[in-house]
């Protein structure tokens, strides 16, 4: 629903154990509905890209350290459709694992913690991409001995 703007009617649906089908009850009250965006996730390599919907309506972003710390604001957003928005910082802590806060167009002055979307931010390799960290080899395991045991009368 993040595109659908206007008034709604609230409308409450209950059903008791003596009815057969529920019954429809207008509460009399108005909703006002605004667009605002949904965000699907988001990735980060040189940039960070968000996916989602209406993202059109966001008015700014910042990547906040997971582990405490001060948010990094966008240097620049930009919205490419209301699909996907890119945007870019200037600086970010190698290593680190940041959450999303944004802001919308229709709230500027009310940030949303977006903290089930996380990214990752490494330093560029050598060619100018950022690196994927090398797992770990697997260590072999030794083979487990087994024992047998014989109980005595």
């Amino acid at each position: 629903m993040c595109d659908k703007k206007g008034d709604y009617s609230l409308f409450v649906t209950y059903k008791s154990s003596s009815q057969a089908e529920p019954a429809h009850v207008d509460s009399l009250r108005l909703v006002s509905l605004d667009k605002q965006p949904s965000i699907g996730g988001a990735k980060l390599g040189d940039k960070l890209t968000i996916t989602g919907k209406c993202l059109d309506q966001l008015q700014g972003v910042s990547l906040v350290p997971t582990l405490g710390g001060d948010a990094v604001p966008s240097k620049a957003l930009d919205t490419k459709d209301s699909t996907q928005a890119i945007a870019s910082f200037d600086k970010l802590a190698d290593k680190t694992t940041y959450y999303l806060r944004y802001v919308m167009k229709v709230q500027s002055g009310k940030p949303i913690e977006a903290q089930s979307v996380t990214v990752t931010f490494q330093q560029p390799g050598g060619n100018g991409t950022p690196t994927t960290p090398n797992p770990a080899p697997p260590t072999k395991k030794k083979p487990v001995r087994r024992l047998r045991a014989r109980i005595l009368k």
